[in-house]
């Protein structure tokens, strides 16, 4: 596994976590989209000071968007 595999599995891993304390909660959407919002955040500045593990991070960026997006859809259907 290469560094940015285990940085995208790792943060993915965290926001079903944030999902599940969201469902479990019953917490407001506004909630969960805030605190992912913050996590992909964090990880955009992590790979924009760390420029040598990706070699285009709004890759990344729009992966784990498009992943946390699609589990939050989920719960609406």
């Amino acid at each position: 596994m290469n560094c940015i595999d285990a940085i995208e599995g790792s943060v993915k891993n965290i926001i079903v976590k944030l999902h599940e304390v969201f469902l479990e909660d019953e917490l407001d959407d506004s909630d969960f989209i805030r605190n992912v919002k913050a996590v992909l955040n964090g990880i955009n500045e992590f790979v924009q000071l760390n420029k040598e593990i990706i070699s285009d991070p709004k890759i990344l960026e729009h992966v784990l968007y498009e992943f946390s997006k699609e589990l939050w859809l989920s719960e609406l259907k």
